[in-house]
């Protein structure tokens, strides 16, 4: 029952996480729509968003992990398992990068004498990408939880 309970629990997350995955990388590789030839207000924020939706399946992910230890068993399970540490990294890497480009970018633009060239050709100061609140946090999940058509306990 268990095995077939985390089998049911592995396919949803595992969409899941292919359907995350496809949002980040439509989001990423969209044609920026803004001015300049760069993303859009809107497109950065959907970036920010598909990434966010992203870390939150690995977080469910793992907790599945934690609750079905036979999992850790599965050959495949450790393969993905190594390719989401791997994709979670590089994201990593990536906002960190994001961060300090737009901190370049936005230091420069706000030095004189640039500021006044920013102003006269309308360059605004970029927003920096902001984790959703607890997205570094593991989510708590009831064990019912995992049950398909199941309540959680109070």
């Amino acid at each position: 029952e268990s095995a077939k309970l985390a089998g049911v629990q592995e396919q949803e997350v595992f969409g899941k996480i292919a359907e995350a995955r496809s949002r980040l990388l439509n989001a990423t590789n969209q044609a920026p729509q803004g001015e300049g030839g760069d993303k859009s207000p809107e497109q950065k924020q959907a970036v920010i968003d598909a990434a966010n939706s992203f870390g939150g399946t690995i977080g469910r992910l793992l907790v599945l992990q934690e609750a079905y230890p036979q999992l850790q068993s599965n050959q495949n399970f450790l393969k993905l398992q190594d390719e989401v540490v791997g994709t979670e990294n590089r994201i990593a890497t990536s906002r960190k990068d994001y961060n300090d480009a737009t901190q370049d970018y936005n230091t420069t633009r706000a030095r004189f004498p640039t500021v006044i060239s920013a102003k006269l050709f309308g360059f605004k100061e970029e927003p920096y990408f902001k984790a959703e609140e607890g997205a570094t946090q593991v989510p708590k999940i009831d064990s019912n939880s995992l049950r398909p058509n199941a309540t959680p306990t109070k």
